[in-house]
């Protein structure tokens, strides 16, 4: 710690003027000055919470005396050397200056006249210390940068602060000490190591130390490994890491891409430009959705991550397909109808009205397929009536907007009674040609009573953009349950 030096903050003198006042019954008034004289003093004005102020009356002819300390330990005294602690500090302000505590003294001299005076001591809070660490957790050879949590460290008087400071200790760290305010350490050896940091404050003096035992601890490196590989919009292989890496270039001779079992040519390897923990893949020629596609890391490369590992070299890891999705609705169908799905007029009469409704799902058979929360029934003439008609749900919100000529597939999950109807999928409620019609089949019996997952293809007409409805056709009555739904790409090469 540097050499301390214990500044004598300066004695307080106060010389105030006096009033010179007559106390005498006849009303005389002597002429010329009294032998009287007002002098207080104050051993040190600046001082750290939990310290001791002496404070010392000089005045002379003196028949009585008051002092009042605020926040002292004693609130008065009539001594004429008092001292007095203050356990109460304060910090500096927006302004930099720290607030003080009033002191006053009235004195009486034995001619009868009061002279006054106050002056104000300031008590600054103790240093308080704390620290962090970037990491305390790090891999051998490898550094972390710590930052202080320091308060009250600024000393109050300009030519003190060269001596304010920070001093650290960092066991098993190179260095091993520093008085930086933000150091960055290096660990070689594997262990737990604690942190020391100490706080020094000239003036008014305070110093503060904090050590944390097994602050820090160093392991063996984690191996750098992939954790999936996905293929984006844009055809891009993206593989992610449990590391961020350093730029890439002239690396591609080490990846291979196998397409169907085939050796696709690498054009590019980079790292990914907003999340480092990527590395993508661009192949010269184009990928498919059906593609089967696997990624390896061949020996020998140059990739190298931030933290000094290297991958591990990897072979035919799978890369998941793209796919386009549209109207996901798992856990949509939880609020009421006219949030998330809007009934529309029925062309029905009322005797025959088909219902839409947002009811728990049934329980039926088991078959591992679940659906999430509430679900919609379609319940065609639930009141017997002789006219039947049909029900339609459209999202309230979300539009399907369909490439015309592209394949897609919707998936949903579906629970059916005997006699159920078909169900017709539209967009904006068109019917004719534009509607796309799912036979459910419930005639065969080990189709009925059960959840279901289901998937009807189709190759998208202009038509087959906007809001997108469900339609029981028109039959006997039934009733149809239908949950999360979802509209796919379904590329294949050609």
């Amino acid at each position: 710690m540097k050499n301390k030096k214990y500044y004598s903050l300066w004695v307080l003198t106060l010389a105030l003027l006096a009033t010179f006042i007559s106390c005498e019954e006849d009303g005389d008034v002597r002429d010329g000055i009294r032998d009287v004289n007002f002098k207080a003093t104050a051993k040190n004005r600046n001082i750290t919470e939990g310290g001791t102020i002496t404070f010392i009356d000089s005045s002379t002819n003196v028949t009585s005396r008051l002092w009042t300390f605020t926040e002292g330990s004693i609130p008065t005294s009539d001594q004429a050397t008092v001292d007095v602690d203050y356990l109460t500090g304060q910090s500096l302000n927006a302004e930099g200056v720290l607030p003080g505590y009033l002191t006053s003294l009235s004195v009486t001299h034995d001619d009868g006249t009061v002279e006054e005076g106050e002056f104000l001591v300031r008590v600054y809070n103790k240093v308080n210390v704390d620290f962090e660490a970037e990491d305390t957790e790090v891999i051998i050879g490898a550094s972390t940068t710590f930052t202080p949590v320091v308060e009250n460290l600024r000393s109050l008087f300009e030519e003190a602060r060269a001596e304010d400071g920070l001093e650290w200790t960092f066991e098993g760290g190179t260095p091993a000490t520093s008085n930086a305010e933000n150091p960055t350490v290096t660990y070689n050896t594997l262990g737990t190591y604690r942190v020391t940091l100490t706080a020094h404050r000239e003036s008014p003096l305070s110093e503060a130390t904090k050590t944390v035992e097994g602050f820090i601890t160093v392991t063996e490196p984690v191996p750098l490994v992939p954790d999936a590989a996905v293929e984006l919009e844009d055809e891009t292989i993206s593989i992610s890491f449990n590391g961020d890496f350093e730029p890439v270039t002239g690396q591609e001779a080490f990846i291979e891409v196998k397409v169907n079992g085939v050796n696709f040519a690498v054009e590019s390897l980079s790292v990914d430009a907003t999340d480092q923990g990527f590395l993508n893949i661009k192949l010269q020629d184009a990928i498919y959705q059906d593609d089967d596609i696997t990624v390896s890391l061949l020996p020998g490369s140059n990739i190298v991550a931030m933290d000094t590992r290297t991958p591990e070299t990897f072979t035919d890891l799978p890369v998941e397909s793209f796919k386009e999705q549209f109207l996901i609705s798992e856990g949509q169908f939880e609020e009421a109808l006219d949030f998330d799905w809007i009934k529309l007029p029925q062309n029905a009469t009322i005797d025959g009205i088909t219902e839409v409704l947002l009811v728990d799902p049934p329980t039926g058979e088991p078959t591992g397929v679940v659906p999430s929360g509430k679900v919609i029934n379609l319940a065609l003439n639930r009141n017997g009536g002789a006219t039947q008609g049909n029900a339609n749900a459209q999202t309230a919100t979300a539009e399907v907007n369909l490439v015309a000529g592209q394949n897609y597939v919707i998936k949903f999950k579906r629970y059916m009674t005997a006699n159920s109807p078909n169900i017709l999928f539209r967009f904006n409620n068109q019917g004719g040609a534009n509607q796309l019609s799912f036979n459910a089949m419930a005639g065969d019996p080990n189709l009925v009573d059960r959840w279901l997952e289901s998937e009807f293809k189709f190759t998208a007409l202009a038509t087959h953009a906007g809001k997108f409805n469900i339609v029981s056709a028109w039959a006997a009555y039934a009733d149809f349950y239908i949950d999360d739904i979802v509209i796919e790409s379904d590329e294949a090469r050609p």
